[in-house]
Protein backbone atom coordinates (compact mmCIF):
# COMPACT_ATOMS: atom_id res chain seq x y z
CA UNK A 1 0.00 0.00 0.00
CA UNK A 2 1.22 3.49 -0.83
CA UNK A 3 -0.24 5.90 1.74
CA UNK A 4 -3.92 4.84 1.60
CA UNK A 5 -3.88 3.40 -1.93
CA UNK A 6 -4.33 -0.38 -2.26
CA UNK A 7 -1.82 -1.84 -4.74
CA UNK A 8 -2.93 -4.72 -6.98
CA UNK A 9 -0.34 -6.12 -9.39
CA UNK A 10 -2.48 -7.82 -12.02
CA UNK A 11 0.40 -9.82 -13.51
CA UNK A 12 3.18 -11.67 -11.72
CA UNK A 13 4.86 -14.84 -12.95
CA UNK A 14 6.71 -17.66 -11.26
CA UNK A 15 9.35 -17.99 -13.99
CA UNK A 16 11.49 -20.94 -14.95
CA UNK A 17 13.96 -19.50 -17.43
CA UNK A 18 16.76 -21.88 -16.48
CA UNK A 19 19.07 -23.11 -19.23
CA UNK A 20 17.62 -26.63 -19.25
CA UNK A 21 14.22 -25.17 -20.15
CA UNK A 22 15.42 -23.46 -23.34
CA UNK A 23 14.43 -25.35 -26.49
CA UNK A 24 16.76 -25.29 -29.51
CA UNK A 25 17.84 -22.35 -31.64
CA UNK A 26 14.50 -20.51 -31.54
CA UNK A 27 14.35 -21.03 -27.81
CA UNK A 28 17.80 -19.48 -27.45
CA UNK A 29 16.74 -16.46 -29.52
CA UNK A 30 13.55 -16.13 -27.48
CA UNK A 31 15.37 -16.45 -24.17
CA UNK A 32 17.94 -13.80 -25.05
CA UNK A 33 15.26 -11.43 -26.34
CA UNK A 34 13.10 -11.93 -23.24
CA UNK A 35 16.05 -11.28 -20.92
CA UNK A 36 17.02 -8.12 -22.83
CA UNK A 37 13.48 -6.78 -22.54
CA UNK A 38 13.42 -7.46 -18.82
CA UNK A 39 16.82 -5.89 -18.24
CA UNK A 40 15.67 -2.77 -20.08
CA UNK A 41 12.91 -2.06 -17.56
CA UNK A 42 14.35 -3.34 -14.27
CA UNK A 43 16.06 -1.01 -11.79
CA UNK A 44 19.87 -1.05 -11.73
CA UNK A 45 21.20 -3.55 -9.25
CA UNK A 46 18.34 -6.05 -9.51
CA UNK A 47 20.65 -8.74 -10.89
CA UNK A 48 22.89 -8.77 -7.82
CA UNK A 49 20.02 -8.07 -5.44
CA UNK A 50 18.30 -11.30 -6.45
CA UNK A 51 21.28 -13.61 -6.52
CA UNK A 52 22.83 -13.03 -9.94
CA UNK A 53 26.57 -12.95 -10.49
CA UNK A 54 28.40 -9.98 -12.06
CA UNK A 55 27.91 -10.26 -15.80
CA UNK A 56 25.20 -12.87 -15.30
CA UNK A 57 21.43 -12.70 -15.03
CA UNK A 58 19.50 -13.66 -11.90
CA UNK A 59 16.37 -14.01 -13.99
CA UNK A 60 17.75 -16.80 -16.21
CA UNK A 61 16.81 -19.25 -13.48
CA UNK A 62 14.04 -21.29 -11.92
CA UNK A 63 12.72 -18.87 -9.34
CA UNK A 64 11.76 -20.17 -5.94
CA UNK A 65 8.51 -19.28 -4.24
CA UNK A 66 10.50 -17.67 -1.41
CA UNK A 67 12.50 -15.41 -3.73
CA UNK A 68 9.44 -14.38 -5.74
CA UNK A 69 7.50 -13.69 -2.56
CA UNK A 70 10.31 -11.49 -1.28
CA UNK A 71 10.42 -9.47 -4.49
CA UNK A 72 6.66 -9.05 -4.81
CA UNK A 73 5.54 -8.60 -1.22
CA UNK A 74 8.59 -7.68 0.89
CA UNK A 75 10.51 -5.47 -1.53
CA UNK A 76 7.54 -3.64 -3.03
CA UNK A 77 4.27 -2.02 -1.94
CA UNK A 78 2.12 -4.74 -3.53
CA UNK A 79 -0.89 -5.83 -1.47
CA UNK A 80 -2.45 -8.31 -3.88
CA UNK A 81 -1.12 -10.01 -7.02
CA UNK A 82 -2.41 -12.33 -9.73
CA UNK A 83 -0.08 -15.21 -10.64
CA UNK A 84 -0.51 -15.80 -14.36
CA UNK A 85 0.37 -18.85 -16.42
CA UNK A 86 2.51 -18.51 -19.58
CA UNK A 87 2.09 -21.14 -22.32
CA UNK A 88 4.99 -20.29 -24.65
CA UNK A 89 5.94 -23.87 -25.43
CA UNK A 90 7.78 -22.76 -28.59
CA UNK A 91 10.73 -21.55 -26.53
CA UNK A 92 10.57 -23.11 -23.05
CA UNK A 93 9.70 -26.69 -22.13
CA UNK A 94 7.21 -25.68 -19.47
CA UNK A 95 6.04 -22.54 -21.27
CA UNK A 96 8.18 -20.22 -19.07
CA UNK A 97 5.62 -19.92 -16.25
CA UNK A 98 3.90 -23.24 -15.75
CA UNK A 99 0.36 -23.52 -14.47
CA UNK A 100 1.64 -25.71 -11.64
CA UNK A 101 4.16 -23.08 -10.48
CA UNK A 102 1.55 -20.32 -10.50
CA UNK A 103 -0.79 -22.46 -8.42
CA UNK A 104 1.99 -23.31 -5.95
CA UNK A 105 2.74 -19.62 -5.55
CA UNK A 106 -0.93 -18.90 -4.96
CA UNK A 107 -1.09 -21.74 -2.42
CA UNK A 108 1.89 -20.26 -0.56
CA UNK A 109 0.23 -16.82 -0.36
CA UNK A 110 -3.51 -17.57 -0.50
CA UNK A 111 -4.59 -14.28 1.06
CA UNK A 112 -2.41 -12.14 -1.19
CA UNK A 113 -2.68 -13.80 -4.58
CA UNK A 114 -5.18 -14.82 -7.23
CA UNK A 115 -4.52 -17.76 -9.53
CA UNK A 116 -4.80 -17.35 -13.31
CA UNK A 117 -4.63 -20.60 -15.24
CA UNK A 118 -3.94 -21.12 -18.91
CA UNK A 119 -3.92 -23.62 -21.76
CA UNK A 120 -2.85 -23.74 -25.39
CA UNK A 121 -4.73 -25.88 -27.93
CA UNK A 122 -1.87 -25.65 -30.44
CA UNK A 123 0.39 -27.71 -28.19
CA UNK A 124 -2.00 -29.46 -25.84
CA UNK A 125 -4.93 -30.13 -28.16
CA UNK A 126 -8.41 -28.65 -27.84
CA UNK A 127 -10.03 -31.48 -25.91
CA UNK A 128 -7.17 -31.68 -23.42
CA UNK A 129 -7.26 -27.89 -23.08
CA UNK A 130 -10.95 -27.97 -22.21
CA UNK A 131 -10.32 -30.67 -19.62
CA UNK A 132 -7.46 -28.66 -18.13
CA UNK A 133 -9.64 -25.56 -17.86
CA UNK A 134 -12.14 -27.66 -15.96
CA UNK A 135 -9.46 -28.98 -13.61
CA UNK A 136 -7.81 -25.61 -13.04
CA UNK A 137 -11.10 -24.06 -11.99
CA UNK A 138 -12.66 -26.90 -10.01
CA UNK A 139 -9.54 -28.23 -8.29
CA UNK A 140 -7.27 -25.18 -8.09
CA UNK A 141 -9.77 -22.32 -7.99
CA UNK A 142 -8.66 -20.37 -11.07
CA UNK A 143 -10.31 -16.94 -11.23
CA UNK A 144 -9.14 -16.22 -14.78
CA UNK A 145 -7.49 -17.84 -17.80
CA UNK A 146 -4.64 -16.47 -19.93
CA UNK A 147 -4.10 -17.29 -23.60
CA UNK A 148 -1.10 -16.97 -25.94
CA UNK A 149 -2.16 -17.50 -29.55
CA UNK A 150 0.99 -16.43 -31.45
CA UNK A 151 3.40 -19.28 -32.15
CA UNK A 152 6.05 -20.51 -34.58
CA UNK A 153 5.86 -22.99 -37.46
CA UNK A 154 2.25 -22.32 -38.40
CA UNK A 155 0.90 -23.10 -34.92
CA UNK A 156 -0.66 -19.68 -34.36
CA UNK A 157 -4.42 -19.65 -33.86
CA UNK A 158 -6.87 -16.78 -34.02
CA UNK A 159 -8.84 -15.58 -31.03
CA UNK A 160 -11.99 -15.41 -33.17
CA UNK A 161 -11.67 -18.99 -34.45
CA UNK A 162 -15.06 -20.58 -33.86
CA UNK A 163 -13.65 -24.11 -33.88
CA UNK A 164 -10.61 -23.56 -31.64
CA UNK A 165 -11.01 -20.43 -29.52
CA UNK A 166 -14.76 -20.26 -28.97
CA UNK A 167 -15.08 -23.66 -27.26
CA UNK A 168 -12.52 -22.49 -24.68
CA UNK A 169 -14.45 -19.27 -24.02
CA UNK A 170 -17.71 -21.19 -23.69
CA UNK A 171 -16.09 -23.67 -21.31
CA UNK A 172 -14.69 -20.83 -19.22
CA UNK A 173 -18.10 -19.20 -18.93
CA UNK A 174 -19.75 -22.50 -18.10
CA UNK A 175 -17.25 -22.80 -15.24
CA UNK A 176 -18.15 -19.34 -13.97
CA UNK A 177 -14.91 -17.72 -15.18
CA UNK A 178 -15.66 -14.61 -17.23
CA UNK A 179 -12.22 -12.97 -17.08
CA UNK A 180 -10.29 -13.98 -20.22
CA UNK A 181 -6.81 -12.53 -20.75
CA UNK A 182 -4.63 -12.39 -23.84
CA UNK A 183 -0.97 -11.72 -24.56
CA UNK A 184 -1.04 -9.33 -27.50
CA UNK A 185 1.82 -7.48 -29.13
CA UNK A 186 5.34 -7.80 -27.72
CA UNK A 187 6.29 -10.88 -29.77
CA UNK A 188 8.98 -13.07 -28.26
CA UNK A 189 12.11 -13.71 -30.31
CA UNK A 190 11.45 -14.82 -33.92
CA UNK A 191 7.63 -15.00 -33.65
CA UNK A 192 5.68 -13.19 -36.38
CA UNK A 193 4.65 -9.80 -35.03
CA UNK A 194 1.42 -9.76 -37.07
CA UNK A 195 0.22 -12.86 -35.21
CA UNK A 196 0.09 -10.77 -32.03
CA UNK A 197 -2.33 -8.16 -33.42
CA UNK A 198 -5.43 -7.56 -31.25
CA UNK A 199 -7.88 -7.34 -34.16
CA UNK A 200 -9.12 -10.91 -33.72
CA UNK A 201 -10.57 -10.03 -30.32
CA UNK A 202 -13.26 -7.82 -31.85
CA UNK A 203 -15.50 -10.65 -33.03
CA UNK A 204 -14.82 -12.57 -29.83
CA UNK A 205 -15.88 -9.62 -27.68
CA UNK A 206 -18.97 -9.15 -29.82
CA UNK A 207 -19.95 -12.83 -29.73
CA UNK A 208 -19.31 -13.24 -25.99
CA UNK A 209 -20.71 -10.06 -24.40
CA UNK A 210 -20.87 -11.77 -21.00
CA UNK A 211 -17.08 -12.27 -20.98
CA UNK A 212 -14.51 -9.63 -20.08
CA UNK A 213 -11.51 -9.62 -22.42
CA UNK A 214 -8.21 -8.20 -21.17
CA UNK A 215 -5.55 -7.19 -23.70
CA UNK A 216 -2.05 -7.17 -22.25
CA UNK A 217 0.96 -5.04 -23.15
CA UNK A 218 -1.30 -2.63 -25.12
CA UNK A 219 -0.52 -4.92 -28.07
CA UNK A 220 2.62 -2.92 -28.79
CA UNK A 221 3.41 -2.04 -31.55
CA UNK A 222 -0.35 -2.08 -32.34
CA UNK A 223 -1.18 0.60 -29.80
CA UNK A 224 -3.68 2.59 -31.89
CA UNK A 225 -5.65 -0.50 -32.91
CA UNK A 226 -5.76 -1.60 -29.28
CA UNK A 227 -7.09 1.73 -28.01
CA UNK A 228 -9.69 1.78 -30.79
CA UNK A 229 -10.94 -1.69 -29.84
CA UNK A 230 -11.12 -0.91 -26.13
CA UNK A 231 -12.94 2.36 -26.82
CA UNK A 232 -15.65 0.61 -28.84
CA UNK A 233 -16.22 -2.61 -26.90
CA UNK A 234 -17.48 -2.23 -23.31
CA UNK A 235 -16.20 -5.70 -22.36
CA UNK A 236 -12.61 -5.11 -23.51
CA UNK A 237 -10.05 -3.87 -20.99
CA UNK A 238 -6.38 -2.93 -21.28
CA UNK A 239 -3.57 -4.06 -18.99
CA UNK A 240 -0.34 -2.08 -18.74
CA UNK A 241 1.59 -5.19 -17.72
CA UNK A 242 5.27 -5.33 -18.48
CA UNK A 243 5.72 -2.32 -20.70
CA UNK A 244 4.45 0.78 -18.93
CA UNK A 245 8.10 1.89 -18.73
CA UNK A 246 8.33 1.76 -22.53
CA UNK A 247 5.42 4.18 -22.92
CA UNK A 248 6.55 6.85 -20.45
Amino acid sequence: MIEDVFIFDNVVHMFNASEEQVMGRNGRIGQEHWLRMNNAVRPPGDNLRYGGKPGGDAFAANWSIEKAGKMIFDDSDTDLAMAQTVTLFDFWKDGLSSVESQYEFHKAFPQRTLFCGGVDPAFQGLQASLEMLDFQKKEWGATSFKFYNAHLDGKSWRCDDREIAYPMYKKSLDLGVNLLQFHKGVPIGPANVEDTMPNDLQAAARDFPEANFVIHHLSMPYFEETVSIAARFPNVYLALSGNLHMLL
